[in-house]
C-alpha cells in the first residue's frame, strides 16, 4: 500500500492554511476517488473526516471535509507530523 510522505502531507497542511487564513473559507473539501488509499490516508492524517460518497463525473467519489481548527490544533496537526518522519 502506498503511503503519503511527510513532504505531500506539509503541502496539504500550507494548502489548508492558505485556504483558510488568507481565503478566509469555513470549510475546503476534498473529493477522493476510493482506490485511492495514499489520498486517503493522507486527508485522514491531515484531520480530514470522511463525508459521504457521491457520484462524481459517473464515477464512485469519497468526499472528505476539513474544518477551519484553531492555530494550536493546527500546530499540534504540524508537530505530530515532524516527529514521525
Amino acid at each position: 500500500m502506498s503511503m503519503p510522505t511527510l513532504e505531500t502531507e506539509h503541502l496539504l497542511l500550507r494548502a489548508l492554511r492558505y485556504g483558510f487564513d488568507e481565503l478566509k473559507a469555513l470549510e475546503i473539501i476534498s473529493l477522493i476517488y476510493p482506490e485511492n488509499k495514499a489520498s486517503i490516508r493522507a486527508a485522514e492524517r491531515i484531520g480530514a473526516e470522511f463525508s459521504h460518497e457521491l457520484m462524481f463525473y459517473n464515477q464512485r467519489t469519497l468526499l472528505y471535509r476539513s474544518q477551519n481548527k484553531s492555530k494550536s490544533t493546527w500546530r499540534a496537526i504540524t508537530n505530530r507530523r515532524s516527529t514521525e518522519a
